[in-house]
């Protein structure tokens, strides 16, 4: 670990908040981080760590969920090709012949000619 002031360090939760960082998805891409690079990480960029414990919960999380992922993938089998005899028969619908829209009513023009008469 660096030596490093502490106190001229930006908090975790702000870093967290402002760029919109996750521990877990740091975690996801490589679970074989340890506290110690993820402490120089983060002193590096000058920021203040959050606490062991802390780091090892989420990553605890990371590495359960990460196992039952792989879990439901090795149970998932993928459905069997159909064969190429079978046919498929399609249903034929009755078509619908086309009516025409309806016209539009027009209004009429007033002659000019009829009113003054």
């Amino acid at each position: 670990m660096s030596k490093v002031k502490i106190n001229h360090l930006i908090s975790y939760n702000l870093f967290c908040n402002s760029k919109k960082f996750k521990l877990s998805s740091y975690l996801e891409k490589d679970t074989t981080k340890t506290y110690e690079e993820f402490f120089d990480f983060l002193v590096k960029r000058k920021i203040e760590p959050p606490s062991e414990e802390y780091f090892e919960k989420v990553k605890a999380k990371v590495l359960e969920t990460k196992i039952k992922n792989e879990e439901i993938e090795e149970n998932f089998k993928p459905l069997e090709l159909i064969e190429e005899s079978t046919k498929i028969v399609e249903a034929v619908l009755p078509k619908k012949e086309k009516t025409k829209p309806k016209r539009k009513r027009v209004r009429r023009k007033k002659n000019s000619e009829n009113d003054q008469l």
